[in-house]
């Protein structure tokens, strides 16, 4: 449960980081994920494609090693002050996002989400703790974000002149996105992302790929997705459970008959513009909760060690 003696802080952060980049990488290459980026298309999507997911992922590392760095150094005793560290580390990850995009909007939602686990991973790993148990994880994110949806208020007695993506999907639907998610330590990663892809890699059955959508199929069903509401409203969130339900009642990716359904909902999802952004956002997260809590080194290529030499 705990470090062992003899690990340089650099090698834990950079293994904080390339966990943090693997699991974006993964989840662009989950493939077919319906409406979405991946290796067979650009789902609903004109401006973006797999490649340019890639090289948005890749210039992340240094942002998400500053996060889990200031994780790590962090030493108040309000761990929302924490959070306020980040912001500044997190402006400069999208500024890094554009510059490598070409001004396309890839990853702002994971750098929120990735980043505030890097920190808090960072944080725990000074404490000692080698794997890091997913709900000590959760609890940290918690106590790092405690208020944080208050920021979707308009101050008492004001209106917003220029509202946010989040701000409008609250004043319109009361849908609290991922402030809501990170404020409650990731609910719908810790009952819906994780239980399926531990019960997923348990029943061996799955290859990766077929595992991370299994996932995906899971969160889909429970996650009222701001970019689904921001494209096309609740009825657009009604479609996307509608045929996700209809695809795992057929077996999901463990049946021919899912597997077919699956590509029909990518189908539809594109034909009306319909892209689960932040659903896969929350593949992402329950990813680096998994790698955190497995200290999963693959991602270094050097298995049971954290140096990265």
């Amino acid at each position: 449960m705990y470090q062992s003696g003899g690990v340089s802080m650099e090698s834990t952060l950079n293994f904080i980081a390339h966990c943090a980049v693997k699991s974006l990488l993964y989840e662009v290459s989950a493939s077919p994920k319906p409406g979405l980026v991946d290796r067979f298309g650009t789902g609903a999507h004109k401006d973006m494609d797999y490649f340019t997911f890639l090289d948005s992922a890749l210039v992340l590392k240094d942002m998400f090693y500053d996060c889990a760095k200031a994780g790590y150094e962090f030493e108040g005793d309000s761990a929302q002050v924490l959070f306020q560290q980040l912001r500044p580390i997190g402006i400069m990850g999208e500024r890094r996002m554009l510059q490598a995009t070409g001004g396309v909007n890839t990853h702002k939602g994971a750098i929120f989400s990735l980043g505030i686990l890097c920190a808090a991973g960072g944080m725990l790993k000074k404490r000692g703790y080698e794997s890091i148990p997913v709900s000590i994880l959760s609890d940290t994110v918690k106590a790092m974000t405690r208020g944080v949806t208050g920021e979707l208020k308009a101050p008492k007695g004001q209106s917003r002149k220029k509202k946010t993506s989040g701000e409008r999907q609250y004043d319109e639907h009361g849908v609290l996105g991922i402030r809501g998610e990170v404020e409650r330590g990731f609910p719908s990663v810790m009952e819906h992302g994780l239980p399926m892809l531990e019960a997923e890699l348990m029943g061996g059955v799955l290859n990766k790929n077929d595992c991370m959508l299994q996932v995906l199929l899971n969160l889909l069903i429970h996650v009222d997705d701001t970019n689904v509401l921001a494209r096309f409203g609740l009825e657009g969130i009604e479609i996307v459970r509608s045929m996700t339900r209809k695809a795992l009642s057929l077996g999901g990716m463990h049946t021919e008959e899912g597997r077919a359904e699956v590509h029909k909902m990518d189908e539809v999802f594109v034909e009306k513009n319909i892209s689960p952004g932040g659903t896969a956002d929350l593949l992402a997260v329950t990813l680096m909760f998994h790698f955190l809590e497995q200290n999963d080194t693959v991602c270094l290529g050097l298995k049971g060690q954290h140096q990265y030499e």
